[in-house]
């Protein structure tokens, strides 16, 4: 809203010499009518109608503040509400866990050993990384001799074969523990299934058992061959190396035994083979009972509800926040109101108060320069009546 602004005091009191001079206002009416009063008196309400806006807009977004409060606060304690369900059916569920976990007396100790957690995070994790480590330094040296000269593919190949052992052995553990659970029975395919599958790990380990013995040759074998290479002459092939004598080199004879670079060796390749084939199974072994022994389903579902209640604790505080956030404005809403018409009736004093002092200006200087009558001095002026608003205070 656009209003006129209020003339100074140096122009009131020039209007009032000018309109003295001339003899106005006519002094006969009880009441005198100047143009330059109604106009003052005009703009005086104008800036009331002005302050009026104001409040009325104030009052108006603090009105919407208050509802939009209110429904926020309605949908904060829905919302606890709904959190201390939650959290009631947590910690019901905590005790019945603990309960169970701790078993009664009642209880099988076959039972009571399904519901255990007998290794702890703090072992088999070391335990687990120990096995990890062992299945990809013994698997790595198989593939190593298939990939000669694409070492890329035989670093991938090993973390894939590695990955399947280990994991086979997680899941096996697993599968025992709960095949021993009598409470909440396994599906009746589920351990053959995870036996059945070992067949293939069991080739896995053969294969890799195979390709890493082959390498080895034992003295007995190599001794053996060059026996045989000195009492014959094995005729050269086609793309063979020949000495000055037309003889195939001893180390290709003594490769073409075991199809490979061979490496001097106190085992023969039976005994390699059997010694890379049980020491991976016993790493898959070892990683088996790892997990039975640490797996317990009470256990993780503990922890698992222990974690829930932590964070349906942690909403219930913030909601109780914000709850006591949105009830201190509401509380305040009824003051903020009061002040707003204080300071708004204080602004309507204030321009009561200046259109006054405009008046009183104008009459001084038009009182001075009259004339016509000897009693205008004497004479009192009142300042022009501004219909205040309905809610400022006039008492």
């Amino acid at each position: 809203m656009k209003v006129d602004k209020l003339p100074s005091r140096r122009l009131s009191r020039k209007t009032g010499r000018l309109d003295g001079r001339e003899g106005l206002p006519d002094l006969q009416p009880d009441e005198p009518h100047s143009p330059f009063l109604q106009e003052l008196a005009t703009i005086g309400e104008q800036h009331f109608a002005k302050t009026t806006e104001q409040l009325n807009n104030a009052i108006r977004e603090l009105a919407l503040d208050q509802a939009n409060n209110k429904a926020r606060q309605s949908r904060f304690n829905q919302s606890k509400a709904d959190t201390e369900k939650e959290i009631k059916r947590a910690e019901d569920l905590s005790e019945v866990l603990d309960a169970e976990y701790s078993g009664s007396e009642n209880q099988s100790a076959s039972s009571k050993v399904t519901d255990r957690r007998y290794l702890p995070g703090y072992l088999y994790y070391p335990i687990l990384l120990i096995t990890i480590i062992g299945e990809l330094v013994i698997t790595f040296p198989a593939f190593e001799t298939i990939f000669a000269d694409a070492r890329e593919f035989a670093v991938l190949t090993t973390l894939a074969a590695s990955a399947m052992t280990v994991s086979y052995a997680y899941v096996l553990g697993i599968t025992l523990k709960r095949k021993d659970d009598k409470k909440r029975l396994l599906q009746r395919w589920v351990l053959p299934t995870v036996l059945g599958a070992s067949v293939f790990i069991i080739l896995l380990v053969s294969s890799l058992s195979h390709l890493r013995s082959r390498n080895f040759i034992s003295p007995e074998i190599k001794q053996s061959s060059n026996e045989d290479d000195t009492a014959g002459t094995i005729l050269p092939q086609t793309g063979d190396e020949v000495d000055n004598n037309g003889l195939i080199a001893q180390d290709k004879v003594s490769s073409s035994i075991v199809g490979t670079e061979s490496y001097d060796s106190v085992l023969s390749y039976p005994w390699a083979f059997l010694l890379f084939f049980t020491l991976q199974m016993a790493l898959i072994a070892v990683a088996t009972l790892g997990e039975y022994f640490h797996y317990s389903l009470l256990e993780s579902e503990r922890k698992r509800n222990t974690r829930l209640l932590k964070k349906l604790r942690k909403r219930r505080e913030k909601l109780i926040g914000k709850i006591d956030e949105v009830e201190s404005r509401l509380a305040s809403v009824e003051k903020e109101r009061q002040s707003l018409r204080f300071q708004h009736s204080a602004g309507i004093s204030n321009i009561k108060k200046k259109v006054e002092a405009r008046a009183q200006a104008f009459w001084g200087s038009n009182i001075r320069q009259r004339a016509d009558s000897p009693n205008a001095r004497s004479r009192r002026f009142t300042a022009p009546q501004l219909k205040s608003p309905d809610w400022v205070d006039t008492e």
